[in-house]
């Protein structure tokens, strides 16, 4: 209950629009027609096009290639096990697969971890200075962000368990809320894996 007024110059008034863009016409369309698939197991297409938000030809032909290429669709666009497997996970379908070859090579955890920052965002907080010290700290000589990433995650939880969870967040720019998010999410998704048999 309330009112909340938004202040913003004037000639930004022209170019706003009067609704929000449909997500359906913002965002990727794999994770749709893989959830279509399961449970209609259909024509997406002719599902789409009857939607409000109809999007356009192009868009759901790329996501049907991509979804082919990912051996997630057959070349008849029929549903394949791996698919099935992407559309249980509450994440894009690339970072799906992701997460069930990290489980195929008995690495779930670093795989999950690495699915986590990859659908939320970087935790590492954007300082005035462009203070990237706790990036060159946890990247132990590599190139990767993804390990840098792992790397931070492992020292995290390390310091949470000796209740210096903020203390560590504060010392290497990490956001804590981002990284509460991740610990939940990692935890559902190797939770998951677990349950459903893919974590190797």
């Amino acid at each position: 209950p309330g009112t909340v007024v938004h202040l913003f110059p004037g000639w930004i008034l022209s170019e706003m629009k009067e609704f929000p863009t449909p997500e359906m016409l913002s965002k990727s369309l794999e994770e749709v027609i893989l959830q279509l698939k399961v449970i209609s197991g259909g024509d997406v297409k002719a599902t789409l096009a009857g939607s409000m938000a109809q999007p356009p030809e192009e868009t759901m032909n790329n996501a049907m290639t991509l979804l082919t290429r990912m051996m997630a669709l057959t070349e008849k666009r029929q549903l394949t096990i791996l698919g099935r497997a992407l559309a249980a996970l509450p994440v894009q379908p690339m970072v799906a697969k992701l997460i069930l070859y990290g489980g195929l090579f008995r690495v779930a955890k670093p795989a999950a971890v690495i699915a986590a920052f990859l659908s939320l965002k970087s935790p590492f907080v954007q300082t005035l200075d462009d203070d990237d010290r706790g990036k060159k700290e946890f990247a132990d000589g590599s190139f990767s962000d993804h390990y840098v990433l792992v790397q931070a995650y492992a020292g995290w939880r390390a310091a949470v368990r000796r209740k210096q969870g903020e203390q560590f967040c504060t010392e290497h720019n990490l956001s804590g809320e981002v990284m509460d998010m991740a610990r939940l999410m990692v935890e559902q998704l190797v939770g998951f894996l677990a349950m459903a048999g893919y974590d190797g």
